[in-house]
C-alpha cells in the first residue's frame, strides 16, 4: 500500500473504545442541493446509531495546511436587507453574524490523514471550508475543550484503504459501511462524482472521546466544497463532540434539526442573495409537504400530533421517511433559536453531555415543559405552512 497522506491538525491523540453515531451525506455532482433520488443513490443526509469497540492510532506523511479562508465578506447594505425581515430571516441573519464574528478563533483540532488517490488540492480546499465552519462551534465552546476529529479522506477507488482504516481506528467488525459488491457507501451510492461521509463518535472516557469521519471525494468531482453539506457536517461534529450518545426520549428531530438549520442557513447570505436563501429553505418545506400533503391546513393539534410520533421507534424517523426529520428539524430550530438563542441551546446540549434526559434538560435550561415546546414549535409549523 502506498504511503498515505496526512494532514495534520493541531492536537493529535490516541484512539480508545467507542460506540459510534454515523452521519452520511452524498451530493449530485451537478447540482450540490439536497434531493431525493432513486432506489440505487441517495443523495440527503442520514443517520445511524450504532455500537463499537476498539480504536487504534496511525502516522502518515504531513501536508501544508495553510489553505486561504473560504468565508465571503459582508455585503450587507440597507438595500439588500429586508427592512423588517421575517423570523426565519433574522434567524438566518444572526446565524451569519455569528459566523463572521467567529473567524478570528483558532484552528478546531482536525487530523486529516489523506488516502493514496484522492485529489490533494480538492482534499485541502475541503479541510479549508471545515475549518472555517468549525471557527463558529469554537466560539460557542467558549472554553469548553474542543473534541478532536481524525478524518480520512479518499475517493470511489479506496475500498480496500478504507477496509485498513476502519479495521486500524474500530475494528475489523465496524467494516459495515462500504459495501463493495453494489459501492454503496452508507446512504451513498458512489461514483466519480460523489462526496459524501459519515461520521463516528467513540467515547474513551466520559471526560475525553474522538469523533472520526470518513469522506469520499469522487475522482472527477469539481465542485467547490458545497457550505450546506460542510456546515450542517460541522455542526455534527460540534454537537457529537459534546454529547456522544443523544438520550432515549429526545425527538429524531433534534440532531438533524440544528445541522439542517446551520447547513442551510449558511449555504446563501440572506443579506446577500434573499432569492437563494429563500429557495434552499423552500427545498425543505416540500420535503415537508411530500409527507404531510395536508401541511397547510394543519392545525396547532395536528402539528402537536405529527411531534409526538416524531421518536426513534416511529415510521416519521425510519427509513421510508428519513428526509422528514431534517425538514421538521429546521423549522423547529427556527423557532428555539428564535425563542430561547444559541447560548441556550448550547447549555442544553451540555446538560444532555451531563446525563440529562431531553425533558429534564428542556425544563431546566429553557424553563418549558416538553409537552409547551410540542404546542409552542407547532404553533411556528402552522405560520410556515399557512
Amino acid at each position: 500500500m502506498t504511503t498515505d497522506q496526512k494532514v495534520r491538525g493541531s492536537s493529535p491523540f490516541e484512539r480508545a473504545s467507542c460506540i459510534d453515531v454515523s452521519f452520511l451525506v452524498e451530493f449530485d455532482g451537478n447540482d450540490p442541493s439536497p434531493v431525493r433520488s432513486g432506489v440505487t443513490k441517495v443523495v440527503v443526509a442520514g443517520l445511524m446509531l450504532l455500537v463499537s469497540s476498539g480504536c487504534s492510532a496511525g502516522s502518515e506523511r504531513s501536508l501544508p495546511t495553510d489553505s486561504a479562508s473560504t468565508v465571503p465578506e459582508s455585503t450587507t447594505t440597507s438595500e439588500n436587507v429586508p427592512a423588517v425581515p421575517n423570523t426565519w430571516e433574522s434567524v438566518y441573519l444572526g446565524i451569519w453574524r455569528d459566523f463572521r464574528a467567529a473567524q478570528n478563533e483558532g484552528d478546531y483540532p482536525l487530523n486529516v490523514t489523506l488516502s493514496p488517490t484522492v485529489d490533494v488540492a480538492s482534499a485541502e480546499e475541503s479541510v479549508a471550508a471545515y475549518k472555517d465552519a468549525m471557527r463558529l462551534w469554537l466560539a460557542t465552546l467558549d472554553g469548553v475543550p474542543a473534541t478532536r476529529v481524525e478524518w480520512s479522506i479518499m475517493t470511489e477507488k479506496d475500498h480496500a484503504w478504507w477496509l485498513e482504516r476502519v479495521t486500524a481506528n474500530e475494528g475489523r467488525e465496524r467494516a459495515l459501511q462500504w459495501d463493495e459488491s453494489t459501492n454503496t457507501f452508507g446512504h451513498c451510492h458512489l461514483t466519480s462524482t460523489s462526496f459524501c461521509g459519515y461520521t463516528s463518535v467513540f467515547p474513551a472516557a466520559p471526560e475525553d472521546f474522538a469523533v472520526y469521519q470518513y469522506s469520499v471525494i469522487g475522482s472527477e468531482y469539481s465542485s467547490r466544497p458545497n457550505p450546506e453539506t460542510v456546515n450542517h457536517e460541522a455542526t455534527h461534529f460540534y454537537q457529537l463532540g459534546l454529547v456522544s450518545r443523544f438520550p432515549d426520549d429526545t425527538p429524531c428531530w433534534f440532531v438533524e434539526g440544528q445541522a439542517t438549520l446551520y447547513g442551510v442557513a449558511l449555504h446563501v447570505d440572506p443579506a446577500v442573495d434573499q432569492r437563494s436563501s429563500t429557495m434552499r429553505r423552500d427545498r425543505y418545506v416540500d420535503i415537508v409537504r411530500q409527507f404531510q400533503p395536508n401541511a397547510g391546513k394543519h392545525s396547532v393539534t395536528d402539528w402537536v400530533d405529527v411531534l409526538q410520533r416524531m421518536y426513534q421507534s416511529e415510521p416519521s424517523c425510519g427509513e421510508t421517511q428519513q428526509y422528514f426529520k431534517y425538514a421538521v428539524g429546521l423549522f423547529a430550530w427556527e423557532h428555539l433559536y428564535d425563542a430561547f438563542g444559541p447560548a441556550a441551546m448550547h447549555s442544553l446540549l451540555l446538560d444532555l453531555r451531563d446525563g440529562a434526559t431531553f425533558e429534564t434538560a428542556i425544563e431546566t435550561v429553557l424553563g418549558v415543559s416538553t409537552t409547551d415546546l410540542e404546542v409552542r414549535l407547532a404553533d411556528y409549523l402552522v405560520s410556515v405552512f399557512d
